[in-house]
């Protein structure tokens, strides 16, 4: 039935999600650059589905008082690194998650290599 079609059609069908904030912890420049590129990119290519505003920190210091500040958005995800100037990263995990709470994605990484 044509009717039955296109109900499933429209049900599968993508809806805009809106704005997911994200927090992005990294220390190292060309990573912040390379991750706003991406972000930049995504945003440009989803139909509008979903858009990424992305704030950057670039210290443990920085991050905290991002979270701290009176306005500060409410963040869905935060990228984390772990090799951080002031701090490292699994230090500054439990100060993040009882800023933020349990509902928000925290992804840790080390984007750094070491070449010998």
């Amino acid at each position: 039935d044509s009717e039955v079609a296109k109900s499933v059609a429209e049900s599968l069908r993508l809806r805009p999600v809106g704005t997911i904030n994200v927090l992005v912890v990294e220390d190292d420049e060309m990573q912040r650059l390379v991750l706003d590129k991406l972000f930049t990119a995504a945003n440009g290519k989803n139909d509008g589905i979903v858009t990424f505003d992305v704030t950057f920190a670039a210290t443990a210091a920085e991050a905290v008082a991002t979270l701290e500040a009176p306005k500060c958005v409410q963040f869905s995800i935060i990228l984390l690194d772990m090799m951080l100037p002031d701090l490292n990263g699994y230090d500054l995990l439990p100060k993040i998650r009882a800023l933020v709470g349990e509902s928000v994605a925290i992804l840790v990484a080390s984007l750094h290599t070491q070449i010998e």
